[in-house]
């Protein structure tokens, strides 16, 4: 490895604050629980023996439940896009706007894990139901950052555009999309941080398999380590799924890659 190598991984991996103080407190609480034994591993244990669960679950049936809660997310994810793009679009007409809006604000309060118990009764214990959920979550703010979005748009810059020859479509295509994008792309990310949250909430309530039953199995089995596992995997899968959409941003809209908030 050579100098410059080794002088950049330091600085990203050891002399880095966030990182440093992350490995700061993982080896604090090593050496309070297994350590010194000044905590109960019972009900914090160390993190050398959630490492050694996280293995074990690994090798049994943790694949599927990440798996089935992915499916749940994006299943719904993608519903939610579809409906809350095209009406956040619509409500850019003052009469759609209205309608639109008055639903969003009547509805949009209420937590979406609410609405589980009926959808039970209407679907059944199945996916449709925990799909739905996701849907009712991550469709508000689509909805709203969209609407936002189109009413934002400036003026003058379609203006500028039509003196310079450009046709409608051109206008549309050139000026229209790429100014709500970013906002759309907000939408987006809040609305799946909230759908995923939701979603485990509603896996605990009424699901045989994914992350949130492996919570309530962990409570019902005293294991708190399985507990920490499943956490810091809802943890790590949420900051990747953020992560993903701030790069899709950048690779969509290039021209934003110095203001886009990570």
């Amino acid at each position: 490895m050579e100098k410059t190598d080794l002088q950049l991984m330091l600085r990203t991996y050891v002399i880095n604050p966030s990182v440093f103080s992350i490995l700061l407190g993982i080896a604090a609480w090593e050496a309070a629980t297994s350590g010194f034994h000044l905590i109960d591993p019972m009900f914090l244990p160390a993190p050398t023996q959630i490492g050694v669960t996280f293995v074990n679950l690994a090798q049994g049936q943790l694949g599927t439940h990440v798996a089935l809660s992915l499916f749940r997310i994006s299943s719904g994810f993608l519903l939610a896009m579809a409906v809350g793009v095209p009406l956040g679009i619509l409500s850019f007409y003052e009469k759609w706007r209205k309608v639109i809006m008055s639903y969003v604000q009547m509805i949009q309060p209420i937590p979406p894990i609410v609405y589980l118990p009926i959808l039970i009764l209407w679907l059944g214990m199945g996916e449709e139901s925990k799909i739905v959920v996701v849907v009712s979550a991550a469709v508000f703010p689509i909805i709203i950052n969209t609407a936002s979005a189109v009413r934002n748009v400036r003026k003058d810059y379609s203006k500028v555009a039509k003196m310079l020859g450009a046709k409608k479509r051109q206008i549309i295509q050139k000026v229209v999309f790429p100014s709500i994008l970013p906002e759309i792309f907000t939408g987006f990310r809040v609305g799946w941080a909230v759908a995923w949250k939701t979603l485990i909430a509603a896996e605990m309530i009424a699901a045989s398999a994914g992350l949130g039953i492996m919570t309530i199995q962990a409570r019902w089995l005293y294991r708190a380590d399985q507990v920490f596992v499943v956490a810091a995997l809802i943890a790590v899968i949420g900051i990747v799924s953020d992560r993903a959409f701030i790069k899709l941003e950048g690779r969509l809209m290039p021209w934003r890659k110095g203001v886009v908030i990570q």
